[in-house]
């Protein structure tokens, strides 16, 4: 398999086209659009050429809310990309710990 050039770029909720983030490519269904409500202080979109290839949202403390990546981009590096980007390494819940525990070795301090 190819390398994939992964651009991440951060976003205001007003620069956010929903669809970007949401929809049946997305496994977990994890967008909230509503990021008051959701406490999301920002959000970081991995983009692979003009793909959304997936997203990673954060609270307020510095933790990740939600990080959630395309099926057809899983497996690589898009989950990692958006962590070293953000600097977010610590979920609000953790879900998969075997993920969290790599990104804490990897990206901690």
């Amino acid at each position: 398999m190819a390398a994939v050039t992964i651009d991440i770029r951060e976003y205001g909720r007003n620069e956010i086209e929903d669809s970007w983030c949401e929809g049946p490519e997305y496994s977990a269904g994890l967008w909230w659009a509503d990021f008051d409500e959701a406490g999301v202080e920002s959000c970081y979109i991995a983009w692979v050429g003009d793909d959304v290839a997936g997203f990673i949202t954060i609270d307020g403390d510095g933790l990740c809310t939600a990080i959630e990546i395309k099926t057809q981009f899983q497996g690589q590096g898009v989950a990692r990309a958006l962590v070293e980007e953000s600097n977010c390494w610590k979920p609000a819940d953790d879900q998969n710990p075997e993920f969290w525990e790599k990104m804490a070795d990897e990206f901690g301090w």
